[in-house]
């Protein structure tokens, strides 16, 4: 993994790597049902609309592709990994990954558009992950804009759908890295940006160890959150084509990808 000589990643404690990746759904056309679990591939027959179970195909096979080049499973068989979003009373739930009926110890996080699906993926469960991307052509920012936060509100462009969807990306993906069972609630989760930094409360409480990336993709604004526990270090690593880069706005045909490195501070 490329570090900046300048500045790099302190060599003590325990390392974790959470991995984030953009497909565009074109890559993904051979999406099938062969990537599926018996479970999974129940749950796609329910759903009615083509599309969305285009979305949610393509979906699982991103997910599981990362899942298999970042080595957190070996000798596996996509089939064989289950993705499960839901529990047994049918509540929905952060991303779980199993094997053979054994919960794997990794996060995930997963967003899809009809444009391409953003994924992450984390081999320690201490850094909590969460994604989102938002097609600003979708956006009405009149209706979306009185769910923002007066903070929110006063550092952007309110008539933009370019600004409401970017922080709307932003809430998003801090809700799924940040909850425990909490219901989504706008008002609760907020993300204003000063400088290079972040400024985040969720449900009243202040996010000290959030690392939050924006980047803009294939004409959508994609956000990755990453909640940490109190004593570690953060590290961006951006990588896009095999090489680091320090922006993934260009040449939106390709896949881009980025990692970042958390280490854990010895105690």
């Amino acid at each position: 993994m490329p570090v900046d000589p300048d500045n790099p990643v302190p060599e003590t404690g325990e390392v974790a790597n959470v991995r984030w990746q953009y497909m565009p759904a074109a890559s993904l056309a051979s999406a099938s049902e062969a990537w599926l679990s018996p479970a999974e591939r129940a749950l796609l027959a329910t759903f009615r609309s083509p599309l969305r179970q285009a979305d949610w195909l393509r979906g699982r096979m991103a997910a599981k592709q990362l899942l298999m080049e970042m080595g957190v499973v070996r000798d596996a068989r996509p089939s064989e990994l289950e993705i499960t979003t839901r529990n047994l009373r049918g509540q929905g739930i952060p991303p779980e990954v199993r094997l053979g009926g054994e919960r794997l110890p990794v996060v995930l996080s997963l967003s899809h558009t009809a444009e391409g699906i953003l994924v992450a993926c984390g081999d320690d469960v201490r850094a909590r992950v969460g994604v989102d991307l938002v097609r600003p052509t979708e956006i009405h920012p009149e209706a979306l804009s009185v769910w923002l936060t007066p903070g929110e509100r006063s550092q952007i462009d309110r008539t933009s759908a370019h600004d409401v969807a970017a922080v709307w990306a932003a809430k998003e993906a801090v809700y799924k890295a940040a909850c425990v069972n909490e219901s989504f609630a706008p008002m609760q989760v907020e993300t204003v940006r000063k400088g290079e930094t972040w400024n985040c409360r969720f449900f009243g409480r202040r996010i000290d160890r959030l690392s939050l990336i924006t980047r803009e993709m294939d004409g959508q604004i994609a956000a990755i959150a990453v909640v940490q526990p109190a004593r570690t270090l953060v590290r961006e690593v951006i990588q896009r084509d095999g090489g680091a880069r320090d922006t993934a706005t260009d040449n939106p045909s390709k896949p881009h990808t980025g990692t970042l490195r958390v280490v854990f501070a010895p105690s």
